[in-house]
């Protein structure tokens, strides 16, 4: 194989793995031809956790979470609160959709520290 046909080999690969990711990228808020940008919530989303010490886990659809502002340099797409302390759980830009059981999700991870159980 010469260098030039290794090299269009090398940009169609770069450019299907780039478009793969744009079909299960929350940024584009698009998955398998649906568009779910109509989730995102301007407030975000919650759930708490009841007990002695409650937790509330607050996460947006395709879009930071704006209750995790506090959390910086970038608000999250996702984070826990307990005790009066924000966490991380999940950077926007690391989200991609999945298939579940139940239909889709999106799956956001981070590398800051873990969630206190």
């Amino acid at each position: 194989m010469n260098y030039q046909s290794q090299t269009l080999t090398f940009l169609i690969l770069a450019l299907a793995c780039a478009l793969i990711n744009a079909q299960t990228s929350p940024s584009n808020c698009g998955y398998k031809g649906i568009d779910y940008s109509g989730f995102s919530n301007s407030s975000s989303w919650s759930f708490v956790v009841p007990g002695t010490n409650p937790t509330t886990y607050y996460w947006n659809v395709c879009n930071s979470a704006s209750k995790c502002a506090s959390i910086k340099p970038n608000t999250p797409a996702s984070c826990q609160f307990q005790s009066n302390v924000y966490r991380n759980t999940g950077d926007l830009s690391s989200g991609t959709f999945v298939n579940s059981s139940q239909g889709v999700g999106i799956k956001y991870t981070t590398s800051g520290s873990p969630c206190k159980v």
